[in-house]
């Protein structure tokens, strides 16, 4: 626990790697305190950093349980849902989203960390399309894209072609609309949002 005082310090790549190195080395030790219950001087942001380092089923668990917490920063609930999203089974980013969903920075996280989803957790996407935060919308347009769920094509055509959308929300259904139908769709869109807003066409 000691070493990881580095991380309230300035570093540099070598000592990045040192640090690194240490946690891999003393993981099953700081597993085992932290597994008794004793990891009361292990800071937050310090356990984020060991179990994003290490990962594992045991870096889900953790995590899992500091989710829990009421009293985590926004900063740090992100990124213990990215560990649970990164490490988890498919349930634990079914209750990711569930529990959430309207957080469009775990969105973000859960995006990056998942390559792709079972059947249930693509469901789950379609209502976020109608949350009432924009940066929400975006985050789940964004996550249609990278996981290519086709099955919200009709949803995602519909809001790329909404003018009463703001341009925001267009420019990222139009860019995920690009990723559904691939790089030969790219002229008809072309074509089809002639005339819109600049911003808009350069999506």
């Amino acid at each position: 626990i000691f070493a990881l005082k580095a991380l309230d310090h300035p570093r540099d790549r070598f000592l990045d790697y040192a640090l690194e190195q240490t946690v891999h080395a003393l993981y099953p030790a700081w597993l085992a305190v932290y597994e008794q219950g004793d990891a009361g001087s292990m800071e937050p942001e310090h356990l984020a950093y060991v179990l994003e380092t290490a990962g594992g089923p045991a870096a889900a668990k953790f995590a899992r349980q500091k989710l829990s917490s009421s009293d985590l920063s926004p900063e740090l609930r992100v990124r213990f849902a990215g560990i649970l999203a990164r490490n988890g089974e498919s349930e634990y980013v079914s209750m990711l989203i569930s529990e959430f969903g309207g957080n469009a920075e775990v969105l973000k996280a859960i995006s990056g960390a998942v390559q792709k989803p079972d059947a249930k957790v693509a469901s789950q996407v379609r209502p976020l399309l109608e949350n009432s935060d924009p940066e929400v919308r975006i985050e789940a347009l964004k996550m249609i894209g990278h996981w290519k769920l086709r099955g919200l094509k009709a949803e995602v055509i519909s809001l790329s072609e909404a003018k009463e959308a703001s341009a925001p929300i267009r420019i990222a259904s139009i860019q995920t609309r690009a990723s559904l139908e691939g790089a030969a769709c790219v002229a008809l869109l072309l074509a089809r949002f002639d005339g819109e807003s600049p911003e808009v066409r350069a999506a």
